[in-house]
């Protein structure tokens, strides 16, 4: 999906509400007027998009229930897991379960 097509359907979005300001720019990129020079609000806007991509592929999966306060909080709370699950397997991978002292002396079967 093309940069145009996301803009439309997230400022058409009601799942996702965006401040006026973010909005106006959005409406500016498809309309192809110049955008003000604020560097921080187009990075905001281009933040805002990444997680509304990330939002429609977790909503079109999980099809989350609920108000828009509890879709949006469940999506945070895969978003967070998701992160824990990658912090656990590098830890893991970077120093396995078992500490290395319990490997000083060698393994002896009686």
């Amino acid at each position: 999906m093309d940069l145009n097509s996301t803009l439309r359907q997230l400022l058409g979005d009601p799942d996702w509400p965006l401040p006026a300001e973010l909005k106006e720019l959005a409406q500016s990129q498809l309309d192809d007027r110049p955008a003000a020079n604020q560097p921080d609000l187009v990075e905001r806007l281009d933040g805002e998009v990444q997680d509304y991509l990330d939002y429609c592929r977790f909503r079109d999966h999980q099809k989350p229930r609920g108000s828009l306060f509890e879709r949006h909080a469940a999506w945070e709370a895969a978003c967070l897991a998701e992160a824990c699950a990658i912090i656990h397997r590098q830890n893991v991978r970077d120093g396995g379960y078992v500490p290395q002292a319990l490997f000083s002396e060698p393994l002896r079967v009686y």
